[in-house]
């Protein structure tokens, strides 16, 4: 009975890392983006003589666009550097921990007695053996 079961985790300890900041910092990009362009064809839309009033909705909506564009290429290069640091080589899985399974024989309960004359496990509250007929004498 030397069998053991080995219990292994898939979640690497480490490895290649930044994949999720260069995510990130695409997605802030691509927002920015999609408000100028929602921007751009709003003043392409609006008649010549309100342009003058929307001027600063125009120019804040424009420096929010541009302000997420900024930040995402901001983090878009920090996910590339940290990417571009790490080693895949040391991309490992957690240690196996090897266990010893339990013995298949049930632990004795200690409510469980034995007969002083032949030995056999009285179950129970029984004041006599069931196997030679002695008493228990508890």
């Amino acid at each position: 009975m030397g069998s053991t079961i080995a219990i292994v985790s898939g979640y690497p300890i480490s490895g290649r890392q930044g994949k999720g900041t260069i995510v990130v910092g695409v997605a802030a990009i691509a927002a920015g983006l999609a408000v100028q362009v929602a921007n751009v064809y709003s003043v392409a839309q609006t008649p010549v003589f309100l342009t003058a009033s929307n001027f600063g909705r125009v120019a804040v909506l424009s420096e929010i666009a541009w302000l997420l564009i900024l930040c995402g290429v901001v983090v878009t290069i920090i996910g590339v550097i940290r990417y571009a640091q790490s080693d895949p080589s040391r991309l490992t899985a957690a240690p196996v921990q090897r266990v010893r399974p339990v013995a298949s024989q049930p632990a004795p309960s200690p409510h469980v007695a034995f007969c002083s004359a032949c030995g056999t496990a009285i179950a129970g509250e029984g004041r006599f053996c069931s196997s030679c007929g002695a008493s228990t004498a508890r």
